[in-house]
């Protein structure tokens, strides 16, 4: 692990009492010299004596690691499927992960719902069709289908904080592509759940009405082998 860190009080203190900037720093609110350890003087002392001369005071730290932080949660869906049409309608659905450390919730949460409406895309609606000369046909959004704020239902979210990551100072873990990676197989599962009677068996994204009307049109099977 890798860490960087910039501190504009501790080169307002280095200019204050002569000293390296590399060799202060700011710990437990007072301005220290690294190669003894000794304290200089309190932090709040920099503070403001910078506020009276009008100098302006930013920290900035960032940290790099070696290995990815992955998150773990759940998808469910609730779906029902109009038997004429094909058409699948989300009723409910829900998420729940773990990320570590949700240093701003609300943007967890906004990361989670649009992660979702990105998988509920790829899971029914986008798709790459071509011709048989190759062309491709679906190469506008008047071809190419996006869901709306129509299509995306409301998403009820659980944001976990359970088991922060050991692979960074923050213990926070990814967060934008758990709402999207599992979209698929949770609307794929609940949608052969309410057609259990009939002969579907989803292998392929998106899943296109056309697909649906066709295992409605086989009618109910009898045993696991015909669904299949």
């Amino acid at each position: 692990m890798k860490r960087f860190r910039v501190s504009c009080a501790a080169s307002a203190a280095a200019e204050r009492f002569c000293l390296p900037a590399d060799d202060l720093d700011v710990k437990e609110q007072s301005i220290i010299q690294l190669s003894n350890q000794q304290e200089i003087c309190p932090l709040e002392h920099i503070i403001k004596e910078c506020r009276n001369q009008g100098v302006e005071l930013r920290e900035k730290y960032t940290f790099s690691i070696d290995h990815m932080s992955y998150p773990y949660g759940i998808h469910a869906a609730e779906v029902a499927v109009d038997l004429e049409t094909g058409k699948v309608k989300i009723e409910k659905y829900y998420i729940a992960y773990d990320v570590g450390r949700a240093i701003n919730p609300l943007l967890v949460h906004g990361q989670l719902v649009g992660g979702m409406a990105q998988g509920l895309g790829g899971a029914i609606y986008e798709e790459l069709k071509y011709d048989e000369a190759g062309q491709l046909v679906t190469g506008s959004f008047m071809d190419y289908l996006l869901p709306s704020a129509m299509e995306v239902p409301q998403i009820k979210i659980e944001i976990l904080e359970n088991s922060p990551s050991p692979l960074n100072p923050l213990g926070v873990k990814g967060a934008g592509e758990g709402g999207t990676v599992a979209v698929a197989p949770a609307v794929a599962n609940a949608i052969e759940n309410a057609l259990e009677h009939y002969p579907i068996h989803i292998t392929s994204l998106p899943i296109r009405p056309e697909k649906i009307r066709d295992a409605i049109k086989k009618g109910p099977v009898r045993n696991e082998e015909e669904r299949i």
